[in-house]
């Protein structure tokens, strides 16, 4: 990619920043495989693969909160599907799935 075109890469942060209404998240991009939520979650909070590689993480400027990250993966989700009055929160009247994490 080059230095130049890399700041730009998964710059998360900086979509952030910029005002943007939503910073959606997905598990089934085909362009870069299957992603299970919980390791995307990892990813953006910690910008670093399970092994803790790299250091500090890439880039860890662009690092997003946990609560950004969950954001991305169901309110910010939904509004991108133009979904958001059915989908990405637990309230009446929406689908739902449950998940028990320990």
């Amino acid at each position: 990619l080059g230095p130049t075109r890399l700041r730009g890469a998964y710059a998360w942060q900086s979509v952030l920043d910029t005002g943007a209404a939503a910073l959606p998240f997905g598990s089934d991009w085909p362009t870069v495989g299957v992603v299970p939520p919980m390791l995307g979650i990892y990813a953006a909070v910690t910008r670093q693969d399970l092994h803790g590689a790299p250091p500090g993480g890439w880039t860890p400027k662009q690092c997003v909160s946990r609560e950004q990250a969950l954001r991305g993966y169901t309110v910010d989700a939904a509004f991108a599907a133009f979904e958001e009055e059915s989908l990405g929160q637990i309230a009446e009247g929406y689908f739902a799935d449950w998940v028990a994490l320990d």
